[in-house]
């Protein structure tokens, strides 16, 4: 059954700042060509993207003692036209948002959230427009792809106030992290990393299929704390029978224990998959619930109930934010309060975390023997 999810004030949120110049990949009018984007002005020549010059890079980091907490916004910005015949094609899009209008839109409440991370799902990378061959459409993002600035997508959502890190195989899972809260390593401060997160193997068992899913990692320091820890971002393969199950499990893994090894982690993403309304569907479902609970690793922040709020079309819960080291709660936005208007197709509800604060206990322990009570 739905439950109606707690409501927040956006406007008692918190603000941001927007605008960035494209490069990176493919660069509008005459901009040098360079791999990374840097909020402001191109950086042309070497790629920084998959490198860490001088390990994590501290340039408009806050060097204060800042606000203790963290908010942190995960959204899949993908729709549903490419499965409802809508505006959206499937090629070049695959599920992205293809309007401008709707990009606006979404850009201007994350502008009014200001989360200090944005973990953002399904984001079209503009260098595939080169596909999308449509003739006077003026509110396709791909139209006059060349001239557009900011050019990436990933930009236009966030801002200027971000450095942004995309995963390294389709580029479509990118993590925002406020410049003036924290620092992120292999990607200088203010830039967009097209490819610049540490990316798991496509696993053996998603063979054919899972193009352009991804399990990935950034590491981010958080100033007002001092605090290293990983952020995985995770969108693994949407499976409804067994060979694709053992698919999303191989990413599964990958999320909870390859790519977060033996730091602190915090796990955001589109698992595709609701462990608490279909506990014993799939083994993926299975592994899930030996990840979390007592004597686990991971605690599941925007686990409000069970069942969850749901965060796919009022259905399931496929949106969950994970950590080891931290506390609190979060809320699924909705209703009035949501990333896109109401009767827009986004297909899933974004959700916020307004102040994630240390567990001090945990944070201090090794990730290997944190645990908590049961949920």
């Amino acid at each position: 059954m739905f439950t109606p999810v707690r409501t927040l004030s956006i406007a008692a949120a918190f603000s941001c700042t927007s605008s960035t110049k494209p490069s990176a990949e493919r660069t509008p009018a005459s901009a040098t060509p360079s791999l990374v984007d840097t909020a402001g002005a191109d950086t042309a020549g070497a790629d920084t993207a998959g490198a860490d010059t001088a390990g994590a890079n501290t340039a408009g980091a806050d060097t204060g003692a800042g606000p203790a907490s963290l908010s942190i916004l995960l959204a899949n910005t993908g729709n549903l036209d490419e499965a409802s015949g809508g505006p959206c094609p499937a090629a070049p899009y695959h599920g992205s948002t293809c309007s401008r209008t709707q990009e606006a839109e979404l850009s201007a409440t994350i502008a009014a959230l200001a989360p200090d991370i944005a973990v953002l799902l399904e984001v079209f990378d503009m260098r595939d427009c080169e596909t999308d061959d449509w003739v006077g459409a003026v509110d396709r993002v791909c139209t006059d792809a060349d001239t557009t600035a900011p050019y990436q997508s990933a930009r236009r959502l966030l801002g200027d106030a971000y450095t942004i890190s995309c995963d390294a195989n389709a580029h479509r899972s990118c993590v925002g992290a406020r410049t003036n809260r924290l620092t992120m390593a292999n990607c200088e401060a203010g830039a967009l990393c097209m490819a610049g997160s540490t990316t798991g193997d496509h696993p053996i068992a998603c063979a054919g299929q899972g193009a352009f899913t991804s399990v990935s990692r950034v590491d981010l320091r958080w100033a007002a704390t001092d605090t290293p820890f990983a952020l995985i971002a995770a969108h693994p393969l949407n499976a409804t029978d067994a060979t694709g199950d053992a698919c999303r499990l191989a990413q599964y893994e990958q999320a909870f224990s390859t790519l977060p090894g033996d730091t602190h982690s915090l796990i955001a993403g589109d698992m595709n998959m609701d462990p608490y309304r279909f506990p014993d569907l799939f083994p993926s479902a299975e592994y899930w619930h030996t990840q979390i609970g007592e004597g686990a690793r991971f605690f599941a922040h925007s686990v409000d109930e069970s069942p969850p709020t749901p965060t796919w079309m009022g259905l399931a819960t496929l949106d969950y934010v994970l950590s080891d080291f931290l506390e609190g709660s979060c809320t699924v936005l909705e209703g009035d309060v949501r990333l896109d208007p109401e009767g827009q197709s986004l297909d899933h509800r974004a959700v916020l975390c307004a102040a994630l604060t240390l567990d001090w206990v945990r944070s201090r322990q090794r990730p290997s023997h944190t645990h908590r009570q049961k949920q």
